[in-house]
């Protein structure tokens, strides 16, 4: 799956921007994760197709996302040590098992049947 979705990235971001809008395409929002053990992104946060997540972090954590299939879009871990640190953030569904992304890092993202699955790797 993760070779067909690397293969489909081009087509999908091509698709999304030639969806209902191009806007919410292009707004990068920051999320700030409350160090709960997974944080459930808000309707207007994920409107965003790019997410910088910061916040302090105490040990690794989960960045929920709709389940919303052929939902494209990017992370940048950048939280900070809250202790004992730094923490990578699993980014998921609610019904998923998701991805890691290690802090400092950033990556591309797509949903698909109740998953999370990277598109490439990790990028500094």
């Amino acid at each position: 799956m993760p070779n067909e979705l690397q293969a489909n990235a081009g087509d999908l971001l091509l698709n999304s921007i030639k969806g209902n809008s191009v806007a919410p395409v292009l707004q990068v929002g920051e999320v700030t994760h409350d160090d709960s053990a997974a944080y459930t992104l808000t309707a207007s946060e994920y409107s965003n197709f790019g997410l910088v997540v910061t916040g302090a972090l105490t040990a690794a954590r989960q960045l929920v996302v709709p389940n919303t299939d052929d939902y494209v879009f990017f992370v940048v871990n950048n939280t900070t040590d809250g202790g004992g640190g730094p923490y990578a953030i699993t980014v998921k569904t609610s019904g998923g098992t998701g991805v890691s992304l290690t802090n400092g890092k950033s990556r591309w993202f797509r949903v698909k049947s109740d998953e999370v699955y990277p598109i490439g790797a990790e990028s500094p």
